[in-house]
């Protein structure tokens, strides 16, 4: 149990360091919308994690699967990073 609680204390982390940045880059009017992308893939995306990793588990290593998992990790920053078109991209108010 106390590996389940150290879990998902370690998922709820993730989000005060988020919020603040999210809150003053973006426009007054979209800041609803983008608090709730961020609570969603905080919060509503950890038990699919969860299913996935057990997953990633039960068919490997568990060294596979958090190497995997950090690859993974490694591969969105670099896209963010080095996609221009991601990188660049903004919302525009029609």
């Amino acid at each position: 149990m106390s590996g389940l609680a150290a879990s998902v204390s370690e998922g709820v982390k993730v989000e005060p360091a988020v919020v603040p940045a999210a809150s003053v880059t973006t426009d007054r009017h979209y800041l609803g919308r983008v608090m709730a992308l961020v609570n969603f893939s905080a919060l509503g995306l950890t038990p699919i994690a969860y299913v996935l990793f057990g997953q990633g588990v039960a068919v490997s290593t568990l060294e596979v699967t958090f190497t995997v998992s950090a690859a993974l990790v490694v591969l969105a920053a670099a896209m963010a990073l080095f996609v221009g078109p991601l990188r660049r991209a903004r919302l525009t108010t029609d």
